[in-house]
C-alpha cells in the first residue's frame, strides 16, 4: 500500500493580514458548511473519485468585501470527510454578514488514513499568490509506490444564501499506467518492470482563480487538443515548472508472462493484486511550456539520455513449436531494458496508457547498457509507439501502443495494397487508398497488421466493401487513419468471417440507395471480431455500427467483443442491431456515457 506524504502549510503572506476574526460574522446558527464530490476517474489505489472518497483536506479561505479587496478569511482549517461526502470541521466558521468568500481545498494524501498533522518529511509547501493558493516545490516521490495523488478545489463568491459550500475536487496531476500484450505466435514475454524517464520532477501548482464547482464527468471526447480556452481548462490551476529538475521512475512488479495472444496489465489490475497499487501519478509534461517534451536521440547522447523515454525490463523467449515450452525453449532474443525515445504531451487530469505490443514489423527502441548508459543496438529490430489520451473522467481513446516487432513493415500504396493484403504481412500505409473495384481481402491462412500511419481506405463506390475478413484470415488494424464505405449502396466497412482486431483508427460507413444506414463492424459465420479501440462517429445515425448477422448470433458462432472504442449515437452494450438487443463489451469492461449521444467502452474497475 502506497504511504502517505502530506502537504505543510505555510503563514499567508500575500494577503492582508487581517483574520477571520476580524471580520463581522454571523450568529453562530449560520455557521459554514461544505459538501464534497471528486471527478470520476479509474479507481487506482491513492487516486481518488465518488467512489473512493478522499478522507480529508486542508481549506484555506480569503473574504472579499464590497471595495473588492481581498483579506485572509482561513490561512488553514483541517476538514474530515465522511464516505457520503459530508464534512467535520477543525474549527467553526460563520458566514460574514457582508461581502462573500473564496474557498481553496488542497489534498495530498492517500486512503491509508487521514492525519490532521503535517508530515515532517513532505515535499510540499502552500503559499499565497496574490489572490489564490499555491503548491511551492511539489516533488513527485521517486519511489512509485509512495507516490499520492494531487486534487484541488476552487469554491468562488460564496455567502450564507447558498448554503452549504460544494467542494469539487480535481486532480492536478497525470495518471501514467502501462499494459503488455502478445500478438507474435513466435514470442514468449515476461515482464519485470517498466520506466518513465527524464520528465519533469518538481513545479509549483497555482490554483485557479475561477470556480470548479462543474464537475468535468462529461467532458466531451473529441476535444483534447484545441479545448485550450473552454470552462475546463479555465477552471485548471496552472502548473510552472523550473528548469533542471529531472528523474526517472521505475515501477518494479512480479513477473508477468505474456504469452501469444494474451494482454496483461502491469500497472493496474482488475483483482486487486499488487499491481493496482502501481499507477504512476507524475507532473504533467505539457501544461507549463506549452509543448511537448523532447525526445531521447540515441544517435547524439554521448552514453547519457538526452530527453525523455519509456522503458521496459523484459526477457523475450523464442517460441519453438505451437506453444511456449519452459524445458525447451530457452533461447532468449533479448533480455534486459527496452528503451523508446518518446516525447510526452501530458496535461492534468488525463490517463496515459501506454501497451507494450509484441507483435510483428516496424522498427524504433534500444538496449541499455547494465550499467544504465545508453546505447544504440536495437532491440530484436525494435519497438515503435503511438499515443493518445484519456482523461481520469474516461475521456478520448487511451489505447496507447508501443510495438516490440520482430520484422520490417512493408510500405503500400494504392498500386500494390491489394497484392500485399493477398500475400500477408506487416503492412503500413504510404497514402490514402482509393478502392474503386473491389474490396481489399484477407485470403485464408493469411494474416494482416494494418498500420493506417494517418492515412484513409475509402471504398469510393456503390456497394463495395472496403475490408473483406474471408474465414481463416486474420487482420490487425492499429495507428491513425479512417476506414470507410461510401453512400449510396450495401458495402460493409469491415466484413468478418475470419478473425479482426481492432487497436486504433476511425470507421465510418454510409447509408444504402434507399437512405437505410449500412453496417460498420459486421460478423458472420466464424467471424471473430475484438475491438480495443478507435472511433466510430456514426454520422449516419446507424444502429449497425457493431453488427453479427442474426443467425450466426442466435447460434453463437460468430462475436463481436468490444474492450475499447468511442462511439456516437450507439451504445454497444445495449445495441438493438441484434434480436434481442445485445450486450458486445467483454466481460471485466463497461460502456460510460461521456458526453451527449457518445460512449466510451473502459475496464470496469470498480
Amino acid at each position: 500500500m502506497k504511504k502517505s506524504m502530506f502537504l505543510v502549510a505555510v503563514a499567508a503572506t500575500a494577503l492582508a493580514s487581517c483574520s477571520n476574526d476580524d471580520v463581522m460574522q454571523t450568529k453562530p446558527a449560520e455557521q459554514i458548511d461544505y459538501t464534497i464530490v471528486t471527478d470520476n476517474d479509474s479507481r487506482a489505489a491513492t487516486v481518488f473519485c465518488q467512489n473512493n472518497m478522499i478522507p480529508g483536506f486542508r481549506l484555506y479561505g480569503a473574504y472579499k468585501g464590497a471595495d473588492g479587496q481581498f483579506s485572509t478569511f482561513i490561512e488553514e482549517d483541517l476538514i474530515t470527510v465522511s464516505p457520503d461526502g459530508t464534512c467535520a470541521q477543525s474549527e467553526t466558521r460563520y458566514w460574514p454578514e457582508t461581502g462573500s468568500l473564496d474557498f481553496y481545498g488542497l489534498v495530498n494524501l492517500n486512503g491509508d488514513g487521514f492525519n490532521l498533522e503535517s508530515a515532517d518529511n513532505a515535499t510540499s509547501s502552500i503559499v499565497w499568490g496574490e489572490y489564490t493558493p499555491f503548491v511551492k516545490n511539489f516533488t513527485p516521490n521517486a519511489d512509485v509506490t509512495k507516490q499520492t495523488d494531487l486534487l484541488y478545489a476552487v469554491a468562488t463568491d460564496q455567502t450564507k444564501a447558498g448554503g452549504k459550500v460544494e467542494m469539487n475536487f480535481r486532480h492536478a496531476l497525470s495518471q501514467i499506467e502501462f499494459r503488455a500484450k502478445n500478438d507474435n505466435p513466435q514470442l514468449h514475454v515476461v515482464i519485470e518492470a517498466v520506466r518513465v524517464g527524464q520528465t519533469f520532477a518538481k513545479g509549483d501548482y497555482t490554483l485557479p482563480k475561477l470556480s470548479t464547482v462543474d464537475q468535468l464527468v462529461d467532458h466531451p471526447a473529441d476535444k483534447d487538443d484545441d479545448y485550450a480556452a473552454s470552462k475546463e481548462d479555465a477552471t485548471r490551476g496552472t502548473w510552472d515548472i523550473p528548469t533542471g529538475y529531472k528523474a526517472d521512475y521505475t515501477v518494479n512488479f512480479n513477473e508477468v508472462a505474456v504469452a501469444y495472444g494474451q494482454t496483461k496489465d502491469l500497472t493496474i489490475s482488475n483483482d486487486g493484486a499488487e499491481t493496482g497499487n502501481n499507477s504512476l501519478l507524475l507532473i504533467p509534461a505539457f501544461e507549463a511550456q506549452g509543448k511537448e517534451t523532447k525526445a531521447w536521440n540515441p544517435a547524439n547522447d554521448n552514453g547519457k539520455y538526452n530527453g525523455t523515454y519509456l522503458a521496459v525490463k523484459c526477457t523475450i523467449y523464442n517460441v519453438a513449436g505451437a506453444e511456449f515450452d519452459a524445458a525447451t525453449d530457452v533461447a532468449v532474443l533479448h533480455k534486459g531494458w527496452a528503451v523508446i525515445p518518446a516525447s510526452f504531451k501530458w496535461k492534468q487530469g488525463k490517463k496515459y496508457i501506454y501497451t507494450i505490443n509484441f507483435t510483428k514489423g516496424g522498427n524504433g527502441g534500444y538496449e541499455e547498457n547494465e550499467d544504465g548508459s545508453t546505447t544504440d543496438t536495437p532491440v530484436l529490430t525494435g519497438i515503435e509507439f503511438t499515443v493518445t489520451v484519456d482523461d481520469f473522467v474516461y475521456g478520448d481513446n487511451y489505447s496507447n501502443s508501443m510495438d516490440t516487432k520482430t520484422e520490417e513493415s512493408i510500405a503500400v500504396n494504392n498500386a500494390t495494397v491489394a497484392a500485399a493484403f493477398a500475400e500477408g504481412g506487416a503492412l503500413v500505409l504510404n497514402e490514402d487508398i482509393e478502392l474503386t473495384d473491389a474490396a481489399l481481402k484477407v485470403p485464408a491462412g493469411k494474416k494482416v497488421s494494418l498500420n493506417l500511419n494517418g492515412h484513409n481506405i475509402v471504398a469510393n463506390a456503390a456497394a463495395l466493401d472496403a475490408i473483406i475478413v474471408e474465414a481463416g484470415g486474420e487482420l490487425v488494424i492499429d495507428g491513425e487513419g479512417t476506414v470507410k464505405a461510401i453512400d449510396g449502396g450495401n458495402g460493409f466497412t469491415i466484413y468478418c468471417q475470419g478473425k479482426l482486431t481492432i487497436n486504433g483508427g476511425t470507421y465510418e460507413s454510409g447509408v444504402d440507395e434507399n437512405g437505410a444506414p449500412n453496417a460498420v463492424i459486421y460478423a458472420r459465420n466464424n467471424g471473430q471480431i475484438f475491438v480495443n479501440g478507435g472511433k466510430y462517429p456514426n454520422a449516419a445515425n446507424s444502429i449497425y455500427v457493431l453488427n453479427v448477422r442474426d443467425e450466426d448470433h442466435k447460434a453463437g458462432t460468430a462475436k463481436i467483443e468490444a474492450r475499447g472504442g468511442i462511439y456516437t449515437g450507439f451504445n454497444p452494450a445495449e445495441t438493438s442491431s441484434e434480436n434481442p438487443v445485445a450486450n458486445f463489451v467483454a466481460a471485466g469492461y463497461k460502456s460510460v456515457q461521456i458526453a451527449t449521444n457518445t460512449w466510451q467502452v473502459v475496464p470496469d474497475r470498480d
